[in-house]
């Protein structure tokens, strides 16, 4: 779920059967915010085991790399549903001070995949393209 204020709450469910369009009309499709602003990201991961993982934001680089930012999100609830666990997690990425495209990228590792190497790696990764726009 992305948030900010001056937006309609955007809720992805399913991020591997998201798509945008191809062409200019892909463009009326990526969630603008304004510069300077805070978006609320929360990221919802199903696990097996109740411990917490590594959840990494990487965001703001622009075309030549510049202005990369990279966060940590932070641990909000773990709620148990039987067999798994499902883990809310929260960051928060602050936009730049300038208009243009960018792409959000949230990775997901086990925390036994990072601290246990006897453990197969665990790793998902959702990436998702925004646009910041000049108020």
């Amino acid at each position: 779920m992305l948030s900010a204020a001056g937006i309609v709450p955007i809720e992805i469910t399913s991020p591997n059967n998201f798509y945008l369009a191809r062409g200019i009309a892909r463009f009326k499709q990526l969630p603008l915010f304004d510069k300077n602003s805070e978006v609320t990201l929360t990221l919802k991961v199903i696990s097996t085991t109740d411990d917490p993982d590594y959840v990494i934001l990487n965001y703001g680089a622009d075309n030549r790399g510049v202005n990369r930012n990279k966060q940590l999100f932070t641990l909000v609830s773990t709620v148990s549903s039987g067999t798994s666990f499902i883990k809310t997690y929260q960051a928060v990425l602050n936009t730049t001070n300038y208009a243009g495209y960018f792409h959000m990228v949230m990775d997901v590792l086990t925390k036994n995949a990072v601290q246990d190497d006897s453990t197969p790696v665990e790793s998902d990764v959702w990436s998702l393209p925004y646009g910041v726009k000049n108020q």
